[in-house]
């Protein structure tokens, strides 16, 4: 009972029947009553919108009214799956796939005008699924051709439209790069003033002088040659100035990318230049100044933390060059070493106001640390012991050796897969046990593995990544004062010069590093290592010779699209890297970052705890 002489809320027992409270009772035996519950419902489903609302329920009565009758009233497996959808729906369960709801509404639209009789012209697609299409159409044609076969989306020529008014991508270091910048991070919804990371690498590019028409700017130039584009101004004078171009044509490939220092973001292809191989230091810290004048200065300002790159003698002359010309100012932290009088002083560099960390590629030198250990011309004495090739062949025809006979035989020195074997905790107990009590070879390899491991790792603390640095670090300065006291040649007995000072910035980097999160940021951001350097540039050269082996500098502006597609495919996918693979080359991992703890990597220690 309701309304003004509601249920009581008792029960009564009357001759052990349990009987309702008396105004429910008086409502049981109304005629009124009994009349309603007598009435039969509307037998056409059409005509339940009719139903007044004192018989159902108002939203059931809209629902019908605005034709969902059959998604109520079906009893199919397909009725239940709609109903199901939709109350999702509603709870917001589908608030993060746009792709997924813009396919549904896009096939609605789709259907609503065939049946108004109307054509697909000017339809619109909701932004996400336009642009999952039309990415899909850059990687592989047919297979778009295929998913259209099924599923609405635009026709090729719209796409093609859409490409065609679209800025073609400049070579060179141009305005354009902060451009990109800003609409890669408005993209993301990355702000501002959040850390970004730079990585820059060289790579062989097939010389050519070929046209190129910019749509953007409605001119033609001359790709191939050395530095800008040369344009063409006059038609009459094109084999002429082919002929100037040849004379400059470029042997390598320059790129920048920018990276948001966040998991699973892909990187942004920044900005290309073709060089000649004989690119002096002087004019890559040319190169790197100009884009650092674009991207620190003028009205929008990039908060660029890192300069990464690989550890080539050119690379690294560059850095100090920026220094030595007094373009960057140099920022020294020292850290004093308990029951010392010494103390360890870290380096970075300040330019426009911003303070930028060096940094070498960690997987890059555990490659170089492998190849040292393998050099014939040299073998790393440690105390009474030596470390040397013949060990690890030895121990790589192990049955438990976690090493391929191809790590050691007619080996690949630029495996990435390999070496990260060579420097495993698996090789690390196999070099103890079955070393026959020599301590150099497992020595090396967990000092130098763990450096590497400090950049790599992704849930150790800081307060442990800087443990296994500084490790390294007190390692190297004490193997090189034994040798100079036992009278040990550092040229035979001791890492190679370049392995030597790549160890050196490997380390200040990381350093550097924690000490610009903590305190030049202005607020706490995780610290992600692994995505500071170069390795972003090497995959990007890898996806361009997976399209085309031999790339001339025409292909290079007319794959990037394509590219920036793969990029952010493989950074979203969450697969397993493969470490068992052999004489795989390189072995990208940098957007392996599942389950990172951020929160914990925001937490950078004090001086104190350092």
């Amino acid at each position: 009972a309701i309304g003004d002489r509601p249920c009581r809320g008792d029960i009564r027992y009357l001759g052990g029947i349990m009987k309702p409270c008396g105004e429910c009772t008086v409502v049981k035996h109304s005629s009124a009553f009994s009349k309603a519950l007598g009435k039969e419902g509307p037998q056409v489903p059409e005509n339940r919108k009719y139903t007044p609302h004192i018989f159902q329920a108002a939203a059931t009565g809209k629902m019908y009214a605005a034709g969902y009758g059959d998604l109520i009233e079906g009893t199919s497996t397909f009725h239940e799956t709609l109903r199901r959808f939709t109350q999702k729906a509603a709870a917001g369960k589908f608030d993060d796939k746009p792709v997924f709801i813009g396919l549904i509404q896009a096939a609605v639209d789709t259907f609503d005008r065939q049946e108004r009789g109307r054509g697909l012209q000017n339809m619109k697609y909701m932004p996400e699924y336009d642009k999952f299409t039309q990415n899909l159409f850059f990687v592989r044609p047919s297979a778009y051709r295929a998913f259209r076969l099924e599923l609405p989306a635009r026709t090729e020529r719209s796409i093609q439209l859409i490409q065609a008014t679209a800025p073609r991508f400049q070579q060179g270091l141009t305005p354009q790069a902060l451009e990109r910048a800003v609409q890669y991070l408005q993209d993301y919804q990355y702000p501002l003033d959040a850390p970004l990371a730079i990585g820059v690498d060289d790579t062989k590019l097939e010389q050519s002088i070929e046209p190129y028409y910019d749509s953007s700017r409605q001119k033609w130039f001359m790709v191939g040659g050395t530095g800008e584009p040369l344009e063409v101004s006059d038609i009459s004078a094109l084999e002429a100035e082919i002929l100037e171009a040849r004379e400059h044509m470029a042997q390598k490939l320059r790129l920048w990318t920018l990276q948001i220092l966040l998991p699973h973001v892909p990187p942004l292809i920044l900005a290309v230049m073709p060089i000649a191989s004989t690119t002096s230091a002087a004019d890559v810290a040319a190169m790197d100044r100009r884009l650092l004048d674009i991207l620190l200065t003028g009205d929008t300002k990039l908060r660029i933390v890192s300069l990464g790159s690989d550890g080539s003698a050119v690379e690294r002359q560059a850095r100090r060059i920026l220094v030595q010309s007094g373009y960057a100012e140099a920022v020294h932290y020292t850290i004093p070493i308990p029951d010392s009088d010494d103390s360890l002083t870290i380096t970075f560099i300040k330019v426009h106001g911003f303070v930028i960390a060096i940094i070498q590629d960690p997987k890059h030198y555990r490659k170089t640390a492998r190849n040292n250990l393998f050099s014939g011309a040299r073998v790393l004495v440690l105390g009474d012991h030596a470390a040397f090739y013949e060990l690890v062949r030895t121990l790589a025809q192990d049955l438990a050796s976690p090493l391929y006979w191809r790590d050691v035989d007619k080996l690949d020195r630029q495996d990435d897969r390999a070496a990260a074997r060579l420097f495993s905790a698996a090789f690390l107990r196999l070099s103890i046990e079955k070393g026959n009590g020599n301590h150099a070879l497992p020595i090396y390899a967990f000092v130098l593995g763990d450096l590497v491991d400090a950049f790599e790792n992704r849930h150790i603390s800081h307060a442990e990544r800087i443990n296994m640095v500084l490790r390294a670090k007190f390692f190297k300065d004490k193997w090189k004062q034994f040798l100079k006291e036992s009278g040990y040649s550092e040229a035979r007995y001791f890492i190679s010069a370049a392995a030597d000072d790549i160890m050196d910035v490997l380390i200040n980097g990381y350093m550097s590093l924690v000490y610009i999160y903590r305190d030049h940021l202005g607020r706490a951001y995780p610290l992600l290592p692994w995505l500071h350097g170069s390795e972003a540039n090497e995959h990007v050269f890898g996806m361009m010779r997976s399209i085309i082996t031999d790339f001339t500098m025409l292909h290079v502006l007319q794959m990037i699209p394509k590219i920036t597609v793969r990029l952010l495919v493989a950074c979203r996918a969450k697969n397993k890297i493969d470490y068992k693979r052999t004489a795989s080359g390189y072995c990208h991992t940098y957007f392996d970052a599942n389950d990172v703890p951020l929160q914990d990597l925001a937490r950078i220690p004090s001086d104190d705890e350092i």
